[in-house]
């Protein structure tokens, strides 16, 4: 009896020393390789693409903070959608420049004489990127202005040329404009002379239609009327529109036709859709009424 009693007092010392040992193996790998430059730079690379993953929805819950709510939603969505991708990015650049110093961190790189360095470099390529600090700060003012917002149409005149698109993504030191051929196009903030905001607040329809002289004008200018009411009354354009579209006035006395002006007031984005069915409208209804749109004729006569 007192044997087996011996026995296991020694079964138990003997486990718990093999197992002093194995803890003592296991906490000395986890240093080991916690101290493992690879092993923590594997980690801040980690954390840097989790929070990356979270930036989109920090951005959005910042924007949708600082823009107060509207009647129009769709000028708060795409405010909110400009000032969200620009938070995104900020922070994206904040988080890597974060991973970065960490990664130099690990291995021992004092970063006294670098950002020294940096400075003196900085200075130098300072002196030539003034176009880059330009680009910035119109950015800004073109964000606090609230010159154009991702979704708008504009027009930008970089170098005397002309680029019509609509507003895919801006930060603060460029625009990238997508026109309708599919093309995009990147402009500095600065570059443009001017722009043209086609869709702020509200896109304006403004057509010029050409009648033959012998139309009634005011037959002309009630069926024109009607297709604005027409299109107005249509539940697929209804919300859309804010002033149907009229005849306001005969603009010109061409050299073969009448050419009367038609506008119309319509929400932001929704304009060639619906100046596309007031073209299809007034094709039908001019067949109708008989109004005929002038062409060019060449009369072969022979003697």
């Amino acid at each position: 009896m007192l044997k087996k009693q011996l026995d296991f007092l020694n079964f138990l010392k003997h486990n718990h020393l093999r197992m002093n040992l194995e803890s003592k193996y296991i906490t000395q790998t986890i240093i080991e390789v916690s101290n493992n430059q690879f092993f923590k730079i594997i980690i801040i690379l980690l954390i840097a693409l989790f929070l990356q993953s979270l930036t989109p929805i920090l951005a959005n819950t910042i924007s949708k903070f600082f823009i107060k709510n509207n009647s129009d939603d769709i000028e708060r969505n795409k405010n909110i959608k400009t000032i969200a991708h620009l938070f995104n990015t900020t922070f994206v650049i904040i988080i890597w420049i974060g991973a970065l110093i960490s990664i130099l961190h690990t291995f021992n790189v004092k970063l006294g004489p670098l950002l020294t360095g940096a400075g003196i470099l900085g200075a130098i390529i300072g002196f030539g990127s003034q176009n880059v600090i330009k680009d910035i700060l119109a950015g800004i003012f073109i964000l606090a202005e609230h010159q154009y917002r991702v979704g708008d149409y504009v027009t930008f005149y970089p170098s005397g040329k002309k680029i019509f698109g609509r507003v895919e993504t801006m930060t603060l030191r460029v625009t990238k404009l997508r026109d309708i051929s599919g093309r995009l196009h990147i402009v500095r903030n600065a570059a443009s002379s001017a722009i043209t905001n086609h869709t702020f607040e509200y896109s304006k329809i403004n057509l010029d239609l050409n009648v033959d002289y012998d139309s009634d004008i005011d037959l002309v200018e009630k069926v024109i009327n009607d297709i604005g009411q027409k299109i107005y009354n249509n539940p697929t354009w209804h919300d859309l529109i804010i002033e149907p579209i009229h005849f306001l006035r005969i603009k010109k006395l061409d050299e073969y036709s009448i050419v009367v002006k038609v506008i119309g007031k319509v929400k932001v984005g929704s304009k060639f859709a619906i100046t596309g069915e007031i073209k299809r409208q007034v094709l039908k209804e001019f067949a109708k009424n008989n109004i005929n749109i002038p062409y060019p004729q060449i009369v072969i006569k022979k003697d």
